[in-house]
């Protein structure tokens, strides 16, 4: 083989190691920036995902701090203060908040108006019937009595009183207007007046009668319609 084709063929086979050293060296160049980038965004991307995970699951979030990608940790802490459905505060003006409806919105004193007035016509009725039975009562009582020992037998059939028997109408200037209830009973049951005087001794004393029995007929006259009649004569003497 001559000389100068002995320098070609090294030529050559130098070219091609170069070649081949080049390229391997490029590979690895490129293998390492990419491994380096990958690596780098690996860690960016552990780092950020990890870090979101301890946000969200971190128990000492901010309260009221929205939940961003994900993170459910601050929206169920239980630090964080409840909220109404469109992220209006629990306590806040809305009249879909749970406060809307509250007693202080100034509403609730009205139904409490109302429930008093109610109150105190459930009271009135109430004595109205009492009244009523009262009188039933009484006239039961009134009536079982013999015919000349009823009131009416000399009062008058409208209690306003005869000849000298007093007018027992809840008249205040003519009859017992101003009596009391147990004024009247001492009348019935002992024959005084409020003034504790002794009554005409044609006035029967009705002992018969309990104190409950007097109570209901005292009631019965206090509710008479009131007559105007002024009795003037005197009993009669003993």
């Amino acid at each position: 083989m001559s000389r100068t084709h002995l320098r070609s063929h090294t030529l050559v086979l130098w070219l091609s190691l170069s070649a081949a050293v080049a390229v391997s060296a490029l590979g690895i160049g490129c293998s390492s920036s990419s491994d380096s980038s990958t690596g780098a965004m690996e860690e960016k991307g552990g780092s950020g995902s990890g870090g979101a995970a301890a946000k969200a699951g971190s128990s000492s979030s901010d309260a009221g701090e929205p939940a961003v990608d994900g993170e459910t940790g601050a929206a169920g802490s239980d630090d964080a203060p409840e909220e109404a459905e469109g992220g209006r505060s629990a306590t806040g003006d809305s009249g879909g908040s749970g406060s809307g409806g509250s007693a202080s919105g100034g509403h609730a004193e009205q139904p409490a108006e109302g429930g008093a007035g109610g109150s105190a016509d459930a009271g009135e009725d109430e004595e109205a019937a009492a009244v009523a039975a009262a009188q039933a009562h009484a006239l039961a009582l009134i009536n079982a009595l013999p015919t000349d020992e009823k009131c009416t037998k000399c009062h008058d059939v409208t209690y306003q009183g005869s000849g000298f028997y007093p007018n027992i109408t809840p008249d205040v200037d003519n009859g017992i207007g101003s009596w009391t209830l147990e004024d009247i009973k001492t009348a019935i049951r002992e024959g005084k007046d409020k003034d504790q005087e002794a009554l005409c001794m044609t006035m029967k004393r009705y002992i018969q009668f309990t104190d409950d029995e007097l109570t209901d007929i005292a009631v019965f006259l206090k509710h008479l319609p009131p007559k105007p009649k002024k009795i003037s004569n005197k009993c009669p003497s003993p």
